[in-house]
């Protein structure tokens, strides 16, 4: 009788515990600016989910498209919904991707709120935003340009003037303005072109007029690449540094941000929080992981010979 008596108490503490256990699982919104498919956006989420997982914490994603749509008009529409999504879903904790997650849906509308919200890829200041609020900790993304620098530096031959070439936009002349003055790297020529022959002439320009160049992003359609190539690998006499990989067939060094670096430590900070660390104690903070790019065609062009020590951290390309 006792033993059926015991037997009736634990079935109803399972049926009782049960829905309540599954109540206690923790639900994080991953919320990205840009579109399912962007490799650095899908990278930063694989990662988060990677580490979420050893800890059951259910990540649902939303993206925003910005990255395909661009227009103020769509964005601030998208914020809108992406509003709606995160008050649909009641997540316990909000990560959000890039900038534009931060700037047309965090800031209006969770700011200091009762939801806490990690940000990572937030371009070099996130002051802008506001940031930190109440509710918020994050990871600044800044590219590594000193120490891309430091590297060019060996192997110029003539001195020290860095020369900057990119895109005539305002996310260019940004990057530009926080090398000077975040990272106190001297420019000593700046150009900002708008097509593919200005772009030519610039670097055709910056080859005598400084000693080291770094290339800011630029998009060249699909039938011009092979046409570029051919082009810098003519007219290159100094050596050329990129942050991105799409620029490295015209950059003898790269120095490229490692996705998962934001989504690792985005994830770990959030199973702190869901186990209830105080979110406004944890301090932001910055990337440093780096994956090193050499282009071995250049370097046979410019006549360079990559250290040992370099070539034991990098990889080889072209």
């Amino acid at each position: 009788m006792k033993q059926k008596i015991l037997h009736f108490v634990t079935l109803f503490l399972l049926v009782l515990i049960a829905p309540l256990s599954a109540q206690e699982q923790h639900k994080v919104v991953f919320l990205d600016s840009y579109h399912e498919g962007y490799e650095w956006s899908d990278r930063i989420l694989h990662a988060v989910r990677m580490v979420l997982q050893t800890e059951d914490i259910e990540v649902v994603e939303y993206h925003m498209n910005t990255k395909l749509n661009p227009d103020e008009s769509y964005v601030q529409s998208a914020g809108e919904k992406a509003k709606q999504f995160i008050l649909d879903e009641s997540p316990d904790l909000i990560i959000a991707s890039d900038d534009n997650a931060s700037k047309f849906v965090i800031q209006p509308y969770f700011k200091n709120s009762d939801i806490p919200v990690i940000f990572c890829g937030v371009n070099w200041d996130s002051g802008i935003y506001g940031y930190p609020y109440e509710n918020t900790t994050g990871m600044v993304e800044v590219n590594l340009v000193n120490k891309m620098v430091q590297q060019l530096y060996k192997y110029s031959n003539s001195g020290d003037k860095i020369g900057y070439l990119a895109s005539d936009t305002w996310t260019e002349k940004r990057e530009a303005e926080a090398y000077k003055n975040i990272l106190g790297i001297e420019l000593a020529c700046e150009r900002f072109v708008s097509d593919s022959e200005e772009w030519k002439t610039a670097f055709i320009e910056l080859q005598e007029k400084v000693d080291m160049l770094i290339i800011g992003t630029f998009s060249f359609s699909t039938d011009k690449r092979e046409e570029m190539e051919n082009f810098v690998l003519n007219h290159i006499r100094i050596p050329t540094g990129a942050l991105n990989e799409f620029l490295m067939p015209y950059a003898l060094i790269g120095y490229l941000k490692v996705p998962e670096e934001f989504g690792l430590w985005a994830g770990r900070t959030a199973i702190e929080v869901l186990n209830g660390k105080e979110i406004s104690s944890i301090e932001l903070t910055r990337n440093t992981r780096a994956d090193l790019i050499l282009n071995l065609k250049l370097a046979n062009k410019l006549d360079i010979v990559f250290k040992t020590d370099l070539l034991k951290h990098a990889s080889i390309r072209w």
